[in-house]
């Protein structure tokens, strides 16, 4: 389920990888198997609906007379075509329909890809009480925005991370909660 499992206390910490990490999450596979499993069950849909709705910043969207200044500009720049003999090669480029616009969705490239940084796993707190996590490694993830042209059922405004991970994972705490309290009251 997780790679690796973070102990933070008030004057240590410890990172359990490999072995160590092993050892934890076999004593899970022993201890409440059932809720392992219904964990990763549940956060992998959660994660999956996410990364199917999370936004991704997008290039703005170009016209057609955008598409045809930039190519003269590039035309006259490049100093093979004179401002108009570019004129007419880009009227025939038009007629001929390759200055269509595409309305489908381009990537920016100033995204920094937070999609790809949602993760979800184990920790154990403070109180040695072990936290399933969801969560986004991108430093502004609790920031992003539904924008008024962003693409998708979302309400204008909303935190994407309250809506795709914090809510989802409030709705299933309980049922994790009843299934690690009935596996270790069978188990005693």
């Amino acid at each position: 389920m997780a790679r690796k499992i973070s102990v933070k206390g008030d004057e240590i910490s410890m990172l359990l990888r490999g072995s160590g990490f092993e050892y934890v999450d076999k004593l899970l596979d022993l201890a409440a198997p059932k809720t392992k499993k219904l964990i990763q069950d549940e956060f992998e849909k959660i994660l999956d609906n996410a990364r199917a709705k999370w936004l991704v910043r997008g290039a703005k969207p170009i016209t057609v007379e955008q598409m045809k200044k930039r190519t003269f500009a590039a035309m006259v720049n490049t100093g093979k075509y004179t401002p108009d003999a570019a004129r007419v090669i880009i009227e025939k480029m038009d007629i001929a329909g390759k200055f269509n616009a595409d309305n489908s969705f381009r990537k920016s490239p100033k995204s920094q890809d937070s999609r790809g940084k949602l993760k979800m796993g184990i920790r154990v707190n403070r109180q040695f009480e072990l936290v399933a996590t969801l969560s986004n490694d991108a430093p502004y993830a609790w920031a992003i925005k539904v924008g008024k042209n962003s693409d998708t059922d979302m309400a204008y405004g909303t935190r994407i991370s309250n809506e795709l991970l914090w809510k989802p994972a409030k709705k299933i705490t309980d049922k994790i909660a009843e299934s690690m309290a009935n596996e270790i009251l069978k188990t005693r």
